[in-house]
């Protein structure tokens, strides 16, 4: 009897989130990809805002963020998924994207420019991958 309870037991929600939260790693790093070439694209077009723009900080910025992005598509998601170093990585990794955001808005003029639009990527991101009890 303890076995066939044991079988049909409900699992965690860590468990059940877990194939969701891997999808949504691979979701972020092919758009952590395009988002870092469409900012360098931004950033190496001529540009007509009022707001004069450091070009060079935000290069280095995405260089630095797609530096970032490949180390994390090399750590080993699906055998840390519903680890609690997962969460920690996660928790950081939507943390960092999120000043990364703020700082090439705050470099582009705020509403002079269109990085804030970045912040559509980042939202749904640290939604999917942040534990449900948080």
């Amino acid at each position: 009897m303890w076995l066939m309870h044991r079988i049909i037991a409900p699992t965690s929600d860590t468990e059940l989130l877990a194939p969701l939260r891997l999808t949504m790693v691979r979701v972020a790093l092919t758009l952590g990809w395009v988002s870092a070439a469409v900012v360098l694209v931004g950033a190496l077009s001529p540009s007509w805002h009022a707001a004069p723009i450091d070009h060079v900080v935000i290069l280095v910025l995405v260089a630095s963020a797609a530096s970032v992005n490949g180390v994390l598509g090399l750590m080993p998601w699906r055998r840390w998924m519903g680890t609690r170093r997962a969460e920690l990585a996660l928790a950081l990794w939507a943390a960092a994207v999120v000043v990364l955001v703020s700082v090439f808005v705050h470099l582009g003029g705020y509403w002079a420019d269109d990085y804030y639009l970045l912040y559509f990527l980042v939202i749904p991101f640290i939604a999917a991958t942040e534990p449900l009890g948080r």
